[in-house]
């Protein structure tokens, strides 16, 4: 089920980006003057903006169709954290990014420091979506390895016992025929 496959890694790499900005690229803008700060954070989100939400429906569709294809409602939980970024970002987050935007580097001040550290916290929830998505994607990933691996266990038991109740018969009326059948058996699996 490659759909299912493909939402993870996407889902993966929306939560890698998201979290670059919170542990890296964010607490390093910050040592930047606040002209300097406003100036770096625009052309960055426009950018992360760019990135990320393209990422973030892809996922959502990838996981729908993965749910589509399974019936596991673990690919529709991940479908849906990952698209829930979109409503987030624009009912909590867009009106502190276009206060943000409508301030020209030149008019930068402590108050637009305060934005862009108000903007950090709220795109927090975004990487944590991030997160939870991946994780319900990594899930649902498992999950089918493990029916499968059971599956697999499953048929060759009982391909075992089908053997088993076929031969008895010739164990019981034909020795000889059964130590020929078990000499061929061994000699097939030798080949192997």
């Amino acid at each position: 089920m490659i759909a299912g496959q493909l939402a993870l890694i996407v889902a993966a790499v929306f939560f890698g980006a998201a979290i670059y900005v919170n542990v890296a690229e964010q607490p390093a803008r910050l040592t930047l003057d606040d002209r300097s700060l406003l100036a770096e954070w625009k052309p960055a989100y426009r950018r992360g903006f760019a990135m990320q939400a393209p990422l973030a429906m892809v996922g959502f569709l990838l996981g729908l169709i993965a749910w589509w294809q399974t019936r596991d409602w673990r690919w529709l939980l991940g479908a849906a954290l990952l698209i829930a970024n979109w409503p987030y970002t624009l009912i909590a987050i867009m009106p502190t990014n276009n206060r943000l935007m409508a301030i020209t580097p030149n008019q930068a001040e402590p108050e637009s420091r305060k934005l862009i550290e108000k903007w950090a916290q709220l795109h927090a929830v975004r990487t944590a979506l991030g997160a939870l998505a991946t994780a319900a994607f990594f899930w649902a990933s498992l999950s089918r390895i493990q029916v499968s691996e059971a599956a697999a266990t499953f048929i060759e038991r009982e391909h075992r016992t089908a053997r088993y109740i076929e031969m008895q018969p010739v164990e019981r009326e034909q020795p000889v025929l059964r130590a020929l059948l078990d000499e061929g058996e061994s000699t097939q699996i030798r080949k192997r």
